[in-house]
């Protein structure tokens, strides 16, 4: 019987375990959140930054939102995320060349079908905010950030 069940499904090994049904997936509620790709490839050019030794300014997410629905912060507080940080670059990145000179790159995070939102439009008019598609991307303009703070 075991050895015309092994035939039937193709089992070629010895152990009898392997003969076992398949376990029905049963849906388990997920105690975590997935995470969307672009905050994997905010990590990914934090640890890149890390690596580097370059500094950089990250404000989470839900830093913002905490203070939006957090019932005790005071109103100004609420006010001030909604107007002034809706928007804002994903990352401020600083260099000091030898000179001792600081520079600046005000980075945009976006997946390779991410699209700007409307607050993040009005937050790039008349500032020089590099928009990446990708890690690979925001590394490649990053490395070339370096390099120019390096000459200059």
């Amino acid at each position: 019987m075991i050895k015309k069940s092994k035939q039937a499904i193709g089992f070629k090994g010895t152990d009898k375990t392997a003969l076992a049904f398949p376990k029905k997936k049963v849906k388990t509620p997920n105690k975590k959140k997935k995470t969307s790709p672009e905050k994997i490839i905010q990590k990914q050019v934090e640890a890149y930054l890390t690596i580097l030794g370059v500094r950089f300014f990250h404000i989470p997410d839900y830093l913002l939102m905490f203070i939006k629905v957090t019932p005790g912060v005071p109103q100004y507080l609420k006010n001030l995320v909604s107007q002034h940080f809706k928007g804002l670059p994903d990352l401020i990145i600083w260099h000091k060349n030898e000179k001792g000179f600081n520079h600046c790159l005000l980075l945009e995070l976006k997946t390779e079908i991410g699209k700007l939102s409307q607050g993040q439009k009005n937050w790039h008019k008349g500032l020089n905010v590099s928009v990446t598609y990708g890690s690979d991307e925001a590394i490649k303009e990053i490395d070339k950030f370096i390099s120019f703070c390096e000459k200059n």
